[in-house]
């Protein structure tokens, strides 16, 4: 019985040092007695300013061997696969040939704007058609419209919303 009234006694003891601690973190603090006013030390801005924008190295010429794709045709279809995002950047830096052939090798740096300290590579192949891109294992429509005929088939057969 003993032991039992000393450990409520406990709990009572620290819950009223907990109150009285928060009353006296929540009281109003008073001035210093000097007469200038103590101000707080700035906060450290240098790691949430705003990054600079993403620079990518100019392209060399000699690495757009390939006649097709063309430049304006990678960036178009990379608008429709990534233009949903203003800060994804990109630049193409080569289209070549390959052993195999008509085939193409596009080479564009990628980057995120405020997110990315350096471009990374990605790297597709076209096909001699102009009609796919292979990028890993998959293979997607390629071009400035890569996926109107996924949408001409939509709405036609969609019976919802």
């Amino acid at each position: 019985m003993q032991m039992k009234s000393i450990f409520v006694s406990t709990i009572a003891l620290t819950m009223a040092l907990g109150v009285s601690a928060a009353v006296a973190q929540s009281a109003p603090q008073e001035a210093p007695q000097s007469s200038q006013a103590a101000t707080p030390p700035p906060l450290p801005l240098s790691n949430v300013a705003p990054s600079s924008k993403l620079e990518f190295p100019a392209a060399n010429p000699k690495n757009f061997t390939a006649s097709s794709p063309t430049v304006q045709a990678v960036n178009a279809f990379l608008k429709q696969l990534w233009g949903y995002d203003p800060n994804r950047v990109w630049r193409v830096m080569a289209i070549e040939n390959t052993e195999a052939p008509n085939v193409s090798q596009v080479v564009v740096l990628v980057g995120e704007q405020g997110v990315s300290h350096q471009a990374s590579p990605t790297v597709f192949f076209v096909t001699p058609d102009g009609e796919h891109a292979i990028a890993g294992t998959a293979v997607v429509p390629f071009g400035a419209h890569p996926f109107s005929t996924a949408r001409q088939k939509l709405e036609l057969q969609a019976t919802g919303p």
